[in-house]
């Protein structure tokens, strides 16, 4: 799997930066600060 590195910018809670090296990192970081019923969305939106 290709390693891409994504940058966060504004998010459900008023995310204001990040850099997640994978999707695990994105479902990671959404659980742990409680987002992750929408997750996958988010991550749809992050790869456009």
């Amino acid at each position: 799997m290709k390693k891409d590195l994504i940058v966060v910018g504004t998010g459900p809670a008023g995310i204001t930066a990040g850099m997640l090296a994978s999707e695990a990192d994105w479902i990671h970081w959404c659980l742990i600060r409680g987002y992750a019923a929408d997750y996958q969305m988010s991550w749809k939106k992050l790869k456009k």
